[in-house]
């Protein structure tokens, strides 16, 4: 008994030495960033967040990490390129994918559509953030910008079958209306109607990826190679009751998006922009039924699952998840080729 004590000791010590060896060596060959980081132009480390008003920090940065080093520009008023030349005729909404997260600012699909529009645009997307909050970011912009586009464009990132991070099913949920844009009607009846908040995920398996990834180097490795695979097969499910929250809190938010179109006269439209998982599982026009399913009559919902070929895991950063070049390029080309119909006449097609 002794021994087995002994000989079991030995070989957890071997264990960890060798996994320590493989997680120092694994630095040494082939170093991964566990994140995106931003520094300024003097090489300084930035926070490329929104200030009080909603508005991002302007000037030049870069935004570094393990598949890209890209030049992002912020405004004088605080959004990214393009710059609205007067009043935009379209503003682009959304969270990271609109705003371009690993992109060079000619290389997003705002940027791309607007100049082979040769259109006065505005990208109000936004790293982290929510339906709601993208609300919140475009009402600021309209009250204090005074702009009357045509037209307002959200991008929503959903995914109906799993959660998986800025999923805005479930950002919506812990949505909490905030003092810094104005009360107006629409804000304050999406105040009023607010879900309770809620966890955007119970399943700790997120929490444990993250975990690992921001500790092991070599997890990192493996997760670079492994992604979209470990992405479609274990993103978890929600329950239930969690899901049909997500959509009450995200229907309060359409409503809200057309009661802002009608205030500021404006043609609101929604694309469902997938994930990659969503694409590799075959589970995007389920996606996309359930956000139809709860937008009101007077939203034009668009599809986009068709907007990135097979395989899909070319048009992604394979550990970051965004939108790489080749992917913004692809999404830009389908937004050219869509009609510019009425919304009566897209609702419910693809």
């Amino acid at each position: 008994m002794r021994r087995f004590g002994q000989n079991t000791s030995l070989i957890l010590i071997s264990i960890t030495v060798a996994f320590l060896i493989i997680e120092f060596g694994s630095r040494l060959i082939m170093p991964i960033a566990p994140g995106v980081r931003y520094v300024d132009a003097d090489g300084n480390a930035a926070v490329l967040g929104a200030t009080e008003a909603y508005r991002l920090e302007r000037g030049t940065f870069r935004q570094i990490a393990a598949e890209f080093d890209a030049k992002v520009t912020i405004t004088e008023e605080g959004y990214r390129v393009p710059s609205a030349k007067g009043n935009p005729q379209i503003i682009f909404v959304g969270d990271s994918f609109t705003f371009g997260q690993g992109l060079t600012d000619d290389e997003t699909f705002a940027a791309i559509y607007c100049k082979a529009k040769n259109i006065s645009c505005a990208n109000l997307g936004q790293n982290g953030l929510g339906t709601a909050t993208e609300l919140d970011v475009l009402e600021h912009f309209l009250d204090q910008e005074k702009w009357r586009p045509k037209q307002v464009w959200i991008f929503m990132l959903a995914m109906s079958g799993a959660l998986m991070s800025g999923n805005d099913l479930f950002d919506n949920l812990n949505y909490a209306p905030t003092k810094k844009v104005a009360t107006t009607t629409a804000s304050k009846e999406a105040s009023a109607q607010t879900a309770p908040q809620h966890p955007t995920n119970p399943v700790s398996l997120q929490s444990v990826r993250r975990k690992i990834l921001a500790s092991s180097n070599f997890a990192r490795i493996g997760y670079f190679f492994l992604a979209p695979m470990l992405r479609a097969k274990f993103s978890p499910e929600p329950d239930g009751k969690l899901f049909d929250q997500a959509l009450r809190a995200t229907e309060i938010q359409f409503n809200r998006f057309v009661a802002l179109s009608d205030r500021y006269n404006f043609q609101p439209r929604l694309y469902v922009l997938h994930p990659m998982q969503d694409l590799i599982r075959g589970s995007a026009q389920q996606t996309l039924e359930v956000v139809r399913s709860i937008a009101p009559a007077t939203l034009e919902v668009v599809s986009t699952f068709r907007a990135i070929p097979q395989p899909v895991s070319k048009y992604y950063y394979a550990y970051d998840g965004h939108f790489n070049a080749a992917g913004a390029k692809a999404f830009a080309r389908h937004l050219l080729e869509q009609p510019n119909k009425k919304p009566e006449d897209s609702v419910g097609n693809d």
